[in-house]
């Protein structure tokens, strides 16, 4: 059986994303809800004040200057985050889950071509897009088309 019971270095940063919340998501939110224009409605005033916190790279490895956290404190920043806005909560579990996606199968060179810019970039984040052209339901892996399947696109 798994036990759940946070350490020392857990609650300490479950209290860093509930103080986080509290001052930069709740006091926010409703004017990022009310934005017409979905260009504007991206909290990237969050996602930079996360990133001077330490949020943003909780899931990069610790050798490449993040947090190096595990899934469960992961899953624990995404439920606090979510106490706040569920829109901003998704946006820093999609980037912390494909940092590790790619931690796990990419290529040392590969890393650090792609995780060392996005580090030092105050609000990068990483997404997947489901729905776009050649990107559909077959991002899954494993796919069974060689020819489909994720594919990387870095949009600037």
């Amino acid at each position: 059986m798994f036990d759940f019971t946070l350490t020392e270095e857990q609650r300490a940063l479950q209290s860093l994303v509930r103080e986080f919340v509290a001052r930069e998501v709740k006091t926010r939110v409703a004017a990022l809800d009310a934005e017409p224009d979905p260009a504007k409605s991206v909290p990237w005033d969050i996602i930079r004040a996360a990133n001077q916190v330490g949020l943003r790279n909780l899931s990069l490895r610790k050798d490449f200057g993040g947090g190096g956290q595990d899934c469960v404190t992961l899953g624990m920043c995404v439920e606090e985050l979510a106490v706040g806005d569920l829109g901003i909560s998704v946006i820093f579990a999609q980037n912390w889950k494909i940092m590790q996606m790619l931690q796990s199968a990419g290529t040392e060179e590969q890393l650090r071509r792609l995780l060392i810019p996005l580090r030092d970039d105050p609000i990068g984040v990483m997404a997947v897009a489901w729905s776009e052209p050649e990107s559909g339901s077959d991002m899954a892996w494993p796919c069974r088309d060689p020819k489909g399947g994720p594919k990387l696109a870095c949009v600037q």
